[in-house]
C-alpha cells in the first residue's frame, strides 16, 4: 500500500469512491476539481490517496476550518472503497491527516461519517465521539410538485440579477439560526439538514423529498 498526496489526475477515482460509499455527499469529478484547485490558502488543506497496486483505493483530506470563529477548528474526510477495506488503507490515511492537521494548529477535529456500523466503530476505535446528527432528504426533479407562487408583496430573481453582494449576505445570515454544532439528466437530488431541524423538514416534505440517509459528526481533540 502507497498513501501519497493526491493529484488532479486522481479526482475521478475519489468521485467513483465517494459515489460508491456515500451518494448522499458525492460531487461530480468537475466539481471536485474546482474544490481542489480553488481551496483557500487559510485552510491549509492536505488531500491524499491510499493505492493498492497502482489503483485509488480510498483518500482523505484534511483542512482547518476557517468558516468559524472556533480556534483551532478542523474538518477531515477518509474514506475507503468497500473491497479495500480491512487492509489498513483507512488507518494509513487517518493517521496521516491528523498529523497534517496537528502540524497546522488544529485543536478539534471534526470527521462526518455515514450512518452504518463499520464506520461508526472505525471512529470510536480511534478515538472520536458522536455529536448531532444530519439527515438526508431525496427527491427525483423530474417529478417534484409545482412550484408555489410566490407570496404578495414577493417576486422571484435569477441570482444575477439580485447581485453577489445580496447572494453573499443572505447565504451568510440565513444559517445563523440552524441547529447544529456550531437540469436535464438528473434524477436525484440531495439536501440536508439537522436531524433537530423539524421546520426545515416540513418545507422538505412539501417540496416531494424524503428521508435517504443519516450522517453523524465525529469529534475528538488533535
Amino acid at each position: 500500500m502507497l498513501v501519497r498526496p493526491a493529484t488532479v489526475g486522481d479526482l475521478r477515482a475519489v468521485a467513483e469512491i465517494q459515489q460508491k460509499i456515500h451518494p448522499c455527499t458525492a460531487q461530480s469529478v468537475e466539481s471536485r476539481e474546482r474544490a481542489f484547485l480553488t481551496v483557500n490558502e487559510r485552510s491549509r488543506a492536505r488531500y491524499v490517496v491510499a493505492e493498492f497496486d497502482g489503483r485509488v483505493a480510498g483518500y482523505a483530506s484534511a483542512m482547518l476550518d476557517h468558516t468559524t470563529s472556533e480556534p483551532g477548528a478542523a474538518v477531515l474526510s477518509v474514506g475507503v472503497h468497500p473491497r479495500h477495506r480491512r487492509r489498513g488503507a483507512g488507518t494509513a490515511l487517518l493517521a496521516d491527516a491528523e498529523a497534517h492537521l496537528r502540524s497546522v494548529g488544529a485543536v478539534t477535529v471534526r470527521v462526518w461519517r455515514p450512518d452504518e456500523q463499520g464506520s461508526a466503530v472505525f471512529a470510536e476505535r480511534h478515538g472520536y465521539r458522536r455529536r448531532r446528527s444530519r439527515r438526508f432528504s431525496v427527491t427525483d426533479p423530474r417529478q417534484a410538485p409545482p412550484a408555489a407562487a410566490a407570496p404578495d408583496g414577493m417576486c422571484l430573481v435569477d441570482l444575477d440579477e439580485a447581485g453577489r453582494d445580496a447572494v453573499y449576505t443572505f447565504d451568510r445570515v440565513a444559517p445563523l439560526d440552524e441547529p447544529g454544532d456550531r437540469p436535464a439528466g438528473v434524477t436525484a437530488a440531495y439536501t440536508s439538514s439537522d436531524a433537530t431541524n423539524t421546520p426545515m423538514f416540513v418545507v422538505n416534505d412539501r417540496l416531494g423529498y424524503q428521508p435517504a440517509a443519516t450522517e453523524h459528526p465525529e469529534v475528538r481533540q488533535a
